[in-house]
């Protein structure tokens, strides 16, 4: 119990509570013939719902929160459906959130002082439809109280029963923290592999930023596994050797491949972790990453990085000085001649032993 509570010393348990206004409502059977049985464009209706607004209105929340959910995840890993936050990130997190809460509220304001004129603005735009729309359409108040975004910030201590016993799984969550980082940092580098290194005999700069940002979460979280800092200085050790500026490409370029497919594949990485801490690792029944069907290809797709949100979390820290974006501006400039290919496989997911659920 002493360890598991250790770690629970170290972190936050941050919850996002974000809720969205979608802008649609389901369609109704007078609505599909209401103009003589004519089904209403795809950009008003679709999968059994018509839209009260232009979709486009409502995507900065929806890229606000996902923003939110990759702040999270850059520094800690999920946590009883919240995110485990080290202590020594939080102060730094909780600026990003608040910064990010701030934008979603202009936003919000901003949507609601023009609400009715952006209706009017999608109706003159299907005017054929516009009674569908107008029967459609929520005051609002009923918007303003639907789109939200709040986070909250708590210490986790496993509760003890009267007779002294840890009640609930809190414990064996903590305990599978370790496990839960070398899973998220699977997926992460199995989609860096796919957008940017299957295929391909060369890289620009571009492609080693999501492997610093896995090497970030790393670090930020080391203290979960023992095993976890001896897998940041095999991923120091690779990118200290590659060129500041142009592409990476030659024995630089098959190194940070090496690394992505190690990094792609979280058994890979517990038995190299565990052997650089001199622990026995039994080698005899292994699956390597980058094993190949007789045709030499994959028998597995690479996997996005999901977590549950709507899309992969790529993390791509943002430049946050002039040295930073004249920096960016030339790696891009770099980038723009064309890369030869050629045919690499793709690291695959292990595939799981049993059936169940698997995450």
């Amino acid at each position: 119990m002493r360890e598991q509570t250790a770690v629970l010393d170290q972190v936050i348990l941050v919850n996002l509570n974000v809720t969205l206004w979608s802008g649609r409502t389901k369609i109704r059977p007078q609505d599909l013939v209401a103009v003589q049985g004519k089904l209403p464009p795809e950009d008003l209706a679709s999968l059994g719902h018509k839209k009260t607004i232009d979709p486009v209105e409502l995507r900065p929340f929806n890229s606000l929160k996902k923003e939110m959910e990759r702040a999270c995840l850059e520094v800690g890993t999920r946590f009883l459906g919240g995110y485990a936050i080290p202590q020594d990130h939080f102060d730094a997190l909780a600026a990003k959130l608040k910064n990010i809460v701030d934008r979603a509220g202009d936003a919000k304001a901003k949507l609601l002082s023009t609400y009715d004129a952006r209706i009017e603005g999608w109706i003159n735009k299907h005017q054929k439809w516009g009674d569908i729309i107008r029967r459609a359409v929520v005051p609002s108040p009923v918007v303003a109280s639907r789109i939200k975004f709040e986070w909250t910030a708590v210490r986790v201590s496993p509760a003890v029963t009267g007779d002294g016993e840890l009640a609930g799984s809190t414990e064996a969550q903590a305990n599978g923290l370790g496990s839960q980082l070398f899973r998220e940092v699977a997926q992460a580098a199995r989609e860096t592999y796919g957008k940017s290194y299957e295929g391909k005999s060369k890289v620009g700069q571009r492609a080693v930023r999501p492997i610093k940002t896995i090497r970030k979460k790393m670090e930020s979280l080391r203290f979960l596994d023992r095993r976890i800092g001896p897998i940041c200085k095999e991923v120091d050790a690779v990118l200290e050797k590659l060129p500041k500026t142009g592409d990476i490409e030659d024995s630089e370029f098959l190194a940070l491949r090496g690394l992505v497919i190690l990094l792609s594949d979280e058994d890979s990485m517990k038995r190299s972790g565990a052997k650089a801490i001199g622990e026995v690792v039994d080698d005899s029944d292994t699956n390597q990453a980058d094993s190949l069907d007789d045709d030499g290809s994959s028998d597995d797709s690479v996997e996005g990085w999901e977590f549950e949100t709507e899309t992969p979390c790529e993390v791509v820290d943002a430049p946050t000085s002039e040295s930073e974006v004249t920096e960016q501006v030339a790696e891009e400039k770099a980038e723009e001649a064309p890369e030869e290919q050629t045919q690499t496989p793709p690291p695959q997911e292990k595939k799981p032993a049993s059936t169940g659920w698997f995450f």
